[in-house]
């Protein structure tokens, strides 16, 4: 009964680490389509298209390098139900293809989080469909 405990924490410890090596720019990182993100028309940033997150967040990385200053400071629930400060920067322009939001307040995250996440402030008003290699955004229509 130990041996199979053992064998079993070897194996549980071994796909661990075997996750962990997963590059954040791989589709498979954590199952969450990653996705590229020009912002200001210059600078590329790999980040997971998040459906739960209400804002896009930003790493501390991706701050430094598109310059930004810290406008201010807002509450946020995370994932895990808590709430976090976390200063606030305002980015001129960031898109995907011909999909361009302008003037967006983002969110910058602590500097454990390794990857933006694309949130709802950027697909707002359109249909997103998660295909395996491919996402869609398509505008909404509405009927009166």
């Amino acid at each position: 009964m130990r041996e199979d405990w053992e064998l079993a924490t070897s194996r549980w410890q071994e796909a661990i680490r075997l996750l962990k090596a997963v590059p954040t720019s791989s589709p498979d990182f954590g199952g969450i389509p990653v996705i590229e993100v020009t912002f200001d028309d210059q600078h590329r940033f790999n980040m997971m298209l998040d459906t739960g997150a209400s804002q896009t967040l930003i790493t501390e990385s991706m701050a430094t390098a598109l310059n930004l200053p810290v406008v201010g400071m807002d509450l946020a629930t995370i994932a895990d139900g808590s709430v976090v400060t976390l200063p606030v920067a305002l980015v001129d322009s960031h898109k995907i293809n011909s999909r361009v939001k302008t003037d967006v307040v983002v969110s910058v995250a602590p500097p454990a989080q390794t990857i933006g996440l694309l949130g709802q402030d950027f697909f707002e008003g359109y249909d997103v469909t998660v295909k395996k290699n491919v996402i869609e955004f398509r505008r909404q229509r509405y009927s009166n």
